[in-house]
């Protein structure tokens, strides 16, 4: 009794914090040792103290508590024991003991030590799981930095069992933790519950426990197994969180687990995609399903918590970003704009990279601040780009030029001392690093220093314009941006460029072309090597002298005489344009007969020559629009450039061939793509010109550098001829319906233009004397028209944007005068569109300096882009509105153009800046017209394409252009809330269209009428009453199977007539699929749904369970939505049945009709099964399964037999005429039988899927006690076994038919094989 007594004492002094820990492990000791010289009632006296010590928080340490473990295996030991709880055995009572301990409140400071007690405990495995459930309730009162270190003893217990439970319940911890955290962000409020636990705290305990659970996977295997078991449970991916994904990719380091981890990643990320897609364009499902998890935003959720205490997750975010490219790039090539689930995949893929890796620039933008104030930084940085730019690598040479141009930006000059201008090299280096040595003594950045440091960069950047054609395209492209950070240096870069450019300028005015081309390039062998881009070096130039004037008139500067180098700058832009104007494409050498093809290394020459003139042209006409400041001369020079470009384009594209006639003249004709011709036409023998004595001649005539052009007539005809003296160049039109046709002559340098008279009427002559110039009038400007294909443009984007905004939104009085010139031609109008559409498809692929820069979220880019869209817009609503556009050539029009840029600028913000998609459709729109939310401003915009649509079909021109519409309403519309009177509209005006008669019979227009159509019932309603009304029209149009049966008049859509219906039926075919893979998609998330959940430790006080996952679906939720199943199931069962009466034509249609029967008969197949394996929680089958099973026994199923019957007919009649074809259509022959091939391989599936069907049918019935076979025939036996005879037989009729193929091929050889010998 003493002993006992001194224990108690001892277990109390160790329950208080007065001792040292030395000291308490020495008496925690001796009472190890004499403790078993206790009985086993005084035992439990002393077990029971440390439990009400616990219950009462009298333990505030561990040191008593280490005394339990053998406490409990002595009272184990005892055959019968008497306590508090009665007299029982030792088991029993250690039973009753623990479930004592664990039924109370727990202390918070004793949990830690709790847990590390159960591990010297021993367990039975039911103990085990009380136990485990108990520790994990027991995180909620933790503070969360303790909570890891609870996990890892958890983690050592599951050494013990219940593996799956410990990490289930570790997964669910942190998911409820992290929705607990979402909710208080949601609220705004940083604390969650009352255990005020912060973001960052969260984040660097949960990246502790993925350490621990990493660590304990490692060294444990059946762990380990347990883990990758867990991820193949549909649990797993229902409770997907970043925590979990993070959890997942840190065990991927793993090698054993790589491959496992990511195909589970990859499945998971797919599945997200595809249901998030599938609820996103049915109405219906959204309403029956739950909404899916969004795997996207939480792997990018856990990108950004890696810098958060997840650092070790990085490495397996990189590969799962590398593996989404690789596995989904070759479904998403050249398709920049996610459209399908795998492209998503892709793009995301992408993403993961991005924000993992930063490139070398943003790392030097990273380390840029420091070069400000560290000397030793400053000169590291240089010694690393100087190497750089003298390395024999190129990509080397680029990042240091990128590097310098960068330096440039950073280091602003405030104003250039008139000293430093004059300064060598030397004396900027010495100047540099006095200035230096003041920054390192002085923290504020010297101004000084950094004019002398910029100088000094660009005295560097010098030696690259003896360098590679790539480093100097970087560098002038480069310092066109300088120039908008750092504009106190734009004297210096001018400087630097124009003394580049005076290597190929040519300064005498007289001479043309102003420029020498043929230092640009040189052919080396094979080889085609670039030397120079000079169309980059002039448009440096022009921009650096534009940029300079308007900044000073920014600044109040504009008065100011421009510097010498800016000034001799300005003459040389202005010479340029004068001496282009007036150029010919033959002045560059690039005249009709050359070659241009990609061939011969001659035509790749030629063509990168015809490239520098284009984007000369281009470049001139940025600088004369830009520096004339909408005046009506910049305007006429603008367009004069333009008619320049066009005709190098025409002959670089080879469009404009000379041809002779023989025996009659026939001219030449030059067209232009996009619309307009610019031509030359002849009629045979029509043409009187001037001729010598009745002679043959073919005169071509050029005289000091001129040019001539001569059509010549042989047999007696007249030749015309168009002679150009002193560098003269004459065009001649020849008059058609034997009008005579005027001669212009243009001598001593004269230009001549030659006007056109048909039907008799005689042709206007302008001639220009000897010694004079023929100045162009201003009236009136003939221009080429635009190309349909433009080569890479040089203009800028902001410069397109500039002037799109004069031509379509500038409404300034004094503007107007000048702007009608640029207006008044389509085809310069067209052309900027068209650039436009260029500079947005670059920024689509990436393939442009705009384009390469959306990763990075530019905000710059970002206003281009709304600015663009605003003007398109506008454009388009003023077109609505009935403004008359410029007058339209042939060739697409404007609202055409207009269109298709908007449409793809909405893919562009769709796939780089979802989130920013309302702020841009609410910026485009104008505030006056524009509604106050999301769906009113879509709407808007949705209605001005309605009207534009209908403007396009009235106008009786291609459908194309309709077509284009269509296709901005479908990507429009997916921002309509379902059920919205937004969305109802839409819906009813795609219905009147389709069932309007005054569409036509346009096939391609039928068929995109009818998807949009599908697409947005499918958003307001449910689709399959739609498609049952198409199915009967087109019945109707195509005819019976039975030839004798009378159709009663289905005209219910106009769209669908004779004509069109062959091409509306894949559209069906198509949306009936979709249709049948939503059922089976929501029957697989009902199973899931009912199917029992994972075991979860946190329970309430009341017992009910609190897990993430959703709950499970009462059986009142379950039978309506199987109603709503059969609903759908009933109407796409009349699809079928009007389908399989149709008289389809053997091939894709029929193929088409048999792939729909099987999937519809594989959903009945498995609608059937689930509803029987859950059979025991219903009372009887559902009404609404009962009538359609009914409908498929007495309507579907027997039509079914008979269309494979009518299918088997038809496709007989096919090879029975395709054999009695000739020899020469084998080739046709063979893809039909091929075609009907597949026919034959589809019928077995189709009855093999009614089989099942009646299987499960069967099942369900004995289950159920109802006769659902009732309606159903039985099916035939299809029992079989093969005849050797008939197949002997067979064969040997085949061998017969190929001998005699042969002895036909002997007698009739081959025409081409005659031909050739």
């Amino acid at each position: 009794m003493i002993f006992k007594t001194a224990i108690t004492v001892c277990v109390n002094i160790l329950n208080s914090d007065q001792l040292q820990t030395s000291v308490a492990k020495e008496i925690v000791g001796k009472i190890l040792l004499e403790i078993g010289r206790l009985d086993g009632t005084s035992v439990v006296t002393l077990a029971e103290l440390l439990i009400d010590g616990i219950k009462t928080g009298a333990v505030s340490n561990g040191h008593s508590l280490e005394l339990f473990p053998k406490m409990l295996s002595i009272i184990t030991s005892q055959r019968l024991i008497k306590g508090s709880m009665g007299e029982m055995s030792g088991v029993e009572y250690k039973a009753h003991l623990l479930n004592d301990l664990c039924r109370n409140k727990w202390d918070p400071g004793c949990v830690l030590h709790i847990a590390n007690m159960c591990r010297e405990i021993p367990l039975s495995p039911e103990e085990l799981k009380f136990v485990v459930k108990k520790l994990f309730r027991e995180t909620v009162s933790l503070p969360i930095s303790e909570v890891p270190a609870l996990i890892y003893q958890l983690l050592v217990l599951s050494t013990k069992g219940h593996k799956k439970l410990i990490l289930a319940a570790i997964r669910e911890l942190f998911v409820r933790l992290d929705n607990k955290m979402s909710t208080a962000m949601e609220t705004n409020h940083r604390e969650v519950s009352v255990t005020r636990v912060s973001r960052s705290d969260l984040l660097q305990a949960e990246g502790t426990v993925i350490l621990h659970v990493t660590f304990a996977l490692k060294q444990d295997q059946e762990l380990a197994k347990e883990f990758i078991t867990s991820l193949k449970t549909p649990d797993s991916r229902a409770s997907l969180s970043p925590f979990n994904v993070a959890l997942a990719l840190s065990i991927a380091r793993l090698h054993r687990f790589e491959s496992i981890v990511f195909d589970f990643l990859r499945t998971a990320i797919l599945k997200s995609l595809k249901d998030i897609e599938r609820r996103g364009a049915s109405h219906w499902i959204q309403e029956k399903s739950h909404d899916p998890c969004d795997m996207a935003s939480v792997l990018l959720t856990t990108v950004d918590n890696s810098s958060s205490g997840w650092d070790h997750v990085v490495e397996g975010l990189v590969l799962l970003g590398f593996q989404l490219m690789e596995s989904f790039a070759a479904k998403s090539r050249n398709m920049c704009v996610p459209q399908t689930p795998q492209q998503h995949a892709c793009l995301l893929g992408e993403k993961l990279l991005y924000s993992c890796f930063k490139p070398a620039i943003e790392l030097l933008s990273a380390i840029l601040p420091l070069a400000h104030f560290s000397l030793s930084v400053r000169d590291s940085l240089l010694i690393v780009l100087r190497k750089s730019l003298v390395s024999k690598n190129l990509e080397s040479r680029k990042m240091a030029v990128g590097g310098y141009l960068l330096l440039l930006k950073k280091f602003k000059v405030f104003a250039l001392g008139p000293g430093l201008r004059e300064l060598d090299s030397s004396q900027l280096d010495i100047l540099t690093q006095s200035q230096q040595v003041e920054v390192e003594v002085h923290p504020s950045t010297s101004h000084t220093g950094n004019e002398a440091f910029c100088l000094e960069i660009l005295g560097t950047l010098r030696r690259c314009l003896s360098q590679q054609y790539e480093v100097k395209l970087l560098l002038y492209q480069g310092l066109c941006s300088v120039l908008m950070e750092n504009m106190k240096l734009a004297e210096n870069i001018v400087d630097l460029l124009l003394s580049q450019l005076m290597l190929y300028y040519e300064p005498e005015q007289e001479v043309t072309p102003p420029l020498k081309l043929e230092p640009c390039v040189t052919v080396m062998g094979t080889d085609t090597v670039k030397l120079e881009p000079l169309d980059h070096l002039v448009k440096c130039i022009q921009l650096s002298v534009v940029a300079f004037d308007e900044h000073g008139a920014r600044s109040g500067e504009e008065g100011v005489a421009l510097p010498p180098v800016l000034e001799e700058a300005r003459s040389v832009l202005c010479s340029l344009v004068e001496r282009m104007i007036i150029s010919e494409p033959e002045d560059f050498l690039l005249d009709r007969s050359a070659d241009f093809s990609s061939a011969s290394s001659v035509g790749v020459k030629n063509k990168f020559l015809g490239s520098l003139v284009m984007g000369l042209y281009e470049t001139l006409m940025e600088y004369t629009f830009a520096s004339g400041q909408l005046s009506q001369e910049s305007c006429e020079q603008t367009l004069k450039l333009y008619d320049g470009y066009v005709k190098v384009f025409n002959t670089v594209n080879e469009k404009a061939t000379a041809s002779v006639a023989k025996g009659g003249a026939n001219a030449s004709t030059s067209v232009a793509k996009g619309g307009a011709n610019a031509s030359t036409s002849a009629t045979k023998g029509g043409a009187t010109s001037v001729a010598k004595a009745g002679a043959n001649a073919s005169t071509s005539v050029a005289k000091a550098g001129a040019n001539a052009s001569t059509s010549v007539a042989k047999g007696g005809a007249n030749a015309s001829t168009s002679v150009a003296k002193g560098g003269a160049n004459a065009s001649t039109s020849v008059a058609k319906g034997g009008a005579n046709a005027s001669t212009s002559v243009a001598n001593g340098g004269a230009n001549a233009s030659t006007s056109v008279a048909k039907d008799g009427a005689n042709a206007s002559t302008s001639v220009a004397k000897a010694g004079t110039k023929a100045k162009p009038s201003t009236k009136k400007l003939s221009v080429t028209s635009v190309p349909n294909k433009l080569w890479p443009s040089n203009l800028r984007l902001q410069f397109v944007i500039r002037l799109l905004k004069a031509l379509f939104m500038d409404s300034i009085p004094g503007h107007q005068q000048a702007l009608a010139i640029l207006k008044a031609s389509s085809s310069f109008v067209r052309y900027i569109l068209s650039v436009a559409l260029q500079k947005i498809q670059e920024i689509r692929d990436r393939t442009s300096e705009e384009g390469a820069v959306v990763m990075q979220g530019q905000k710059k880019l970002w206003k281009k882009c709304m600015a663009l869209g605003r003007i398109l817009f506008n454009q388009m609503e003023s077109l609505a509105i009935g403004v008359k556009a410029p007058k339209t050539e042939k060739g697409r029009s404007i609202a055409d153009l207009c269109v298709e840029g908007f449409s793809q600028l909405l893919e562009i913000v769709e796939g780089e800046w979802p989130e920013k998609m309302e702020e841009f459709l609410g910026g485009v729109v104008p505030a006056d017209k524009g509604e106050a939310d999301l769906y009113g401003t879509t709407h808007h915009i949705i209605r001005t394409l309605q009207t534009l649509f209908t403007a396009a079909i009235n106008a009786s021109t291609s459908s194309k252009d309709a077509i284009l519409m269509l296709g901005v309403v479908s990507l429009l519309m997916k921002y309509l809330p379902s059920g919205s009177q937004q969305l109802e509209q839409v819906c009813g005006w795609v219905r009147g269209h389709a069932q309007s008669k005054e569409q036509g019979s346009d096939a391609p227009l039928a068929k995109a009428l009818a998807s949009l159509l599908l697409t947005v019932v499918a958003r307001q309603s449910a689709s399959a009453q739609t498609m049952e009304g198409f199915a009967q029209d087109i019945h109707y149009h195509i005819g019976d199977c039975d030839e004798d049966v009378q159709l009663q008049e289905s005209d219910q859509f106009a769209i669908i007539s004779k004509t069109t219906a062959h091409s509306v039926l894949p559209v069906l075919y198509t949306h009936c699929e979709v249709l049948l893979s939503d059922i089976d998609w929501l029957i697989v998330q009902l199973k899931s749904e009912f199917s029992p959940q994972a075991e979860s430790p946190f329970v309430d006080d009341d017992g009910a369970s609190d897990s993430a996952h959703h709950g499970t679906a009462s059986p009142t939720q379950h039978t309506g939505v199987v109603a709503a199943i059969c609903d759908q199931l009933t109407h796409a069962l009349g699809t079928m049945c009007e389908l399989v009466q149709t008289a389809l034509s053997p091939g894709l249609a029929t193929n088409g009709l048999l792939k729909c029967l099987t999937k519809f008969y594989n959903v009945m197949s498995n609608l059937v099964k689930y509803y029987a394996s859950l059979f025991a929680l219903f009372t009887h089958v559902c009404n609404h399964l009962i009538v359609l099973v009914e409908m498929v026994g007495k309507e579907l199923s027997p039509k079914t037999y008979s269309f494979i019957t009518y299918t088997q007919t038809i496709d007989e009649n096919a090879r029975s005429e395709e054999g009695a074809k000739s020899k020469h259509g084998r080739g046709k022959a063979k893809s039909a039988a091929g075609k009907l091939k597949k026919e034959g391989r589809s019928i077995p599936d189709l009855i093999f899927s009614m089989e099942m069907f009646e299987k499960h049918l069967i099942q369900l019935s004995k289950k159920s006690k109802t006769d659902l076979m009732e309606h159903f025939k039985r099916s035939t036996a299809r029992d079989f076994k093969i005849d050797g005879q008939t197949v002997q037989a067979k064969l040997s009729e085949n061998v017969m038919e190929e001998s005699g193929d042969d002895e036909d091929d002997e007698e009739h050889p081959n025409p081409k094989r005659l031909k050739t010998v």
